[in-house]
């Protein structure tokens, strides 16, 4: 009986740098964020990046792993939710 599981071909990159190389080629702007939660508790109080594609890179003016937090970075933005 066949596996019903779709599965990548033996050749193929590993998951990683599939999901990198596919970040890199989409025309649109990609961001991979990262929630910072508040101690013992489960509310997000702020956003790490952890990599931008060229195109987000060249929209928002920012390296591809940007060291400052959203909050940092536009502090204006407090919306909730």
């Amino acid at each position: 009986m066949r596996s019903t599981e779709p599965s990548l071909p033996v050749e193929a990159a590993p998951p990683d740098e599939l999901a990198h190389t596919l970040l890199e080629l989409v025309p649109a702007g990609t961001m991979l964020l990262r929630p910072v939660y508040s101690a013992g508790s489960d509310d997000i109080i702020d956003i790490t990046f952890e990599y931008l594609n060229p195109v987000a890179q060249r929209k928002l003016l920012l390296p591809a792993r940007p060291t400052e937090s959203l909050r940092t970075l536009y502090p204006e933005d407090e919306g909730g939710g």
